[in-house]
């Protein structure tokens, strides 16, 4: 075995960005709970840990969604291009679909939900609950654009975004954890994944134009009616909470395919 320091180099290279990329990435997640220890009090940081603790099942299955179709988008960036970009803004458009009914409903029921886990003591988390939910929303827009930029070799660009989200996040925690606690902590990691979300749209527009609003008119008319419909019968003592949320389900999958329906009837 032979070393040889030219290739290795090269690969340091190659590797570093997504090394550090990585390490922000591992970093940002606890910061926020960091730096409410240290500025407010241990309670806030039960209150903010209650809140993520309740999504962070769901974060992870958007991770585990991303790192499944890591390998294919790699491979058809090579392969092929054009199906490389379907698969992305198909992508882009089931997680919307998924996560913008979800943080929806919710956010209605987040009151219900937070007693039934945690108890009445904890009211002071519905509120940091109901903003955190809506990084669920931003996360399944950043699966297209950040993994994308990931299987494009643009690790450089991948990594200026989440640089930019975690000094956006320990800013934005300095300025607003003081006045709001564990509120301003949940704004400012909202905020941050704004920012990351801008940067890799940005740097993957270069690559393939996801766009904006489109994925989301038709999930947003659809989850309108559901939390409508949810928020109606919050305290109808006919629904307890699953069957709330099995009946707000069924009547956004079923707005959902009848916007569809007429969307191919209209093309027609």
């Amino acid at each position: 075995f032979k070393l040889n320091i030219y290739s290795w180099q090269n690969l340091l290279k190659a590797t570093l960005p997504m090394g550090i990329a990585a390490l922000l990435t591992h970093s940002y997640q606890g910061i926020d709970i960091v730096m409410l220890g240290f500025i407010k009090s241990t309670e806030e940081v039960g209150y903010f840990s209650a809140a993520y603790r309740t999504i962070y099942f769901v974060i992870m299955v958007i991770g585990a969604y991303s790192n499944s179709i890591f390998p294919l988008i790699s491979n058809y960036h090579i392969t092929s291009f054009e199906a490389f970009k379907r698969i992305i803004l198909s992508s882009n458009k089931l997680m919307v679909s998924v996560m913008l009914p979800l943080a929806v409903g919710s956010t209605i029921i987040s009151k219900p939900l937070v007693h039934q886990l945690y108890g009445e003591k904890y009211d002071n988390a519905i509120l940091v609950f109901q903003i955190l939910l809506w990084i669920l929303v931003i996360m399944s827009m950043n699966v297209a654009r950040g993994w994308g930029l990931l299987a494009c070799d643009r690790q450089k660009q991948y990594s200026k975004g989440t640089a930019a989200a975690v000094l956006g996040n320990i800013t934005l925690n300095f300025i607003l954890i003081p006045p709001l606690g564990a509120v301003g902590a949940s704004i400012a990691r909202v905020l941050a994944e704004i920012i990351a979300l801008t940067i890799y749209h940005i740097e993957f527009g270069k690559i393939v134009k996801v766009p904006f609003a489109k994925p989301i008119i038709r999930p947003s008319i659809a989850a309108a009616l559901m939390g409508l419909f949810i928020y109606l019968n919050l305290d109808n003592s006919s629904f307890n909470l699953i069957t709330l949320i099995v009946s707000g389900s069924f009547i956004y999958l079923i707005v959902f395919a009848l916007l569809k329906k007429l969307l191919l009837v209209n093309q027609k």
